[in-house]
């Protein structure tokens, strides 16, 4: 891999395993261009690199909006896709998945998927408690 037209501002590295890093030194858009030499012909390609400002939103940060669930007493609670991140959204229009951070859950399991699903599933209450 080799750069054929350097990019105007920032630096660019060219890593031995055909991977680059570019580093910006301003707030502008930039692009170069580089070329493959393993095949033949050779392979030229553009990058263009769009510089992040608050008007096209890639500064903005996801929302998620409360969300409520609710099943009979002691049975599991099965939701699908979106499940979770049914209130949930990203300005930029990228996907959001989910996750657990801290499990609060004390009187039972809760099982939760990157696509917003999850299965709530309780203890078995001891019988005579109440």
């Amino acid at each position: 891999v080799k750069v054929q037209t350097p990019p105007a501002s920032g630096t660019l590295t060219l890593n031995t395993d055909g991977t680059f890093t570019y580093l910006s030194s301003s707030t502008a858009n930039d692009s170069f261009v580089y070329q493959s030499t393993n095949g033949t012909p050779p392979v030229t390609a553009k990058v263009t690199l769009t510089a992040c400002t608050t008007s096209n939103k890639c500064l903005s940060v996801p929302t998620a909006g409360n969300a409520s669930f609710a099943s009979n007493i002691a049975s599991q609670i099965q939701v699908g896709a979106p499940g979770v991140l049914a209130s949930a959204s990203d300005p930029a229009g990228l996907p959001l998945t989910a996750q657990i951070v801290a499990s609060s859950a004390t009187n039972g399991t809760v099982t939760l998927n990157p696509d917003g699903s999850f299965t709530a599933v309780p203890t078995t209450p001891r019988v005579g408690s109440g």
